[in-house]
């Protein structure tokens, strides 16, 4: 995870039992501060399993907006498909 993300410091062990969870198929909440790396847990099994779906429900809409605002800002996709609620 660690070379894969590109981080300078070794996965926590809340993200690598997340993790290990999905890959074994146990189902686990986890409840953790903003920031403090929760998708990197669902991120994690994609580098494990090729052609993985994963679907994550985040109940924060201004986190969700705050996110996309920075990836728009930052030139990250060419084309950004958004509905009118969203302006």
């Amino acid at each position: 995870m660690r070379l894969k993300y590109g981080w300078n410091l070794n996965p926590k062990g809340f993200q690598l039992a997340g993790v290990q969870a999905q890959l074994e198929g146990i189902d686990m909440i986890i409840q953790a501060a903003t920031g403090s790396g929760k998708t990197a847990i669902a991120a994690g099994p994609h580098l494990w399993i090729e052609g993985k779906q994963s679907i994550m429900v985040c109940p924060l809409m201004t986190l969700e907006d705050e996110m996309l605002v920075k990836d728009i800002l930052g030139l990250k996709y060419q084309i950004n498909l958004i509905s009118p609620e969203m302006l």
